[in-house]
């Protein structure tokens, strides 16, 4: 994540330590992280000097609305074992602004099989 997109960041982090839910006993207990879905979007942003891509994050639901959860508990299981077996690297590429000619297209699409797509 760059710079720019620190206080998207900060307020998700709020946003998710906002969502509580009344336990048995009368108090309010805060939700683990993953109990909702988060919808972000790449929004175009822009300040006086330049104009960048960055991150509207919105909640969408909560897991327990996914029509089939047990698949995307699989995919996690998935993701998971491929990052501890070393099988991918889930650290961000670097960003070198000075040199393109490395880059490579990332936009999803529907065949690239994002899940939440």
């Amino acid at each position: 994540m760059q710079k720019t997109q620190y206080k998207k960041s900060r307020y998700w982090n709020t946003m998710m330590m906002n969502q509580k839910i009344k336990s048995s006993d009368g108090s309010l207990r805060t939700l683990p992280m993953f109990a909702n879905v988060y919808k972000m979007e790449g929004v175009q942003e822009a300040n006086k000097k330049n104009d960048w891509w960055g991150w509207k994050i919105t909640l969408d639901k909560s897991v327990n609305d996914i029509p089939n959860p047990s698949y995307i508990v699989e995919e996690a299981k998935h993701f998971h074992e491929l990052v501890t077996s070393g099988s991918i690297d889930p650290a961000p590429e670097a960003n070198n602004d000075n040199d393109d000619s490395g880059l490579k297209d990332v936009t999803p699409n529907v065949d690239s099989g994002v899940l939440g797509s």
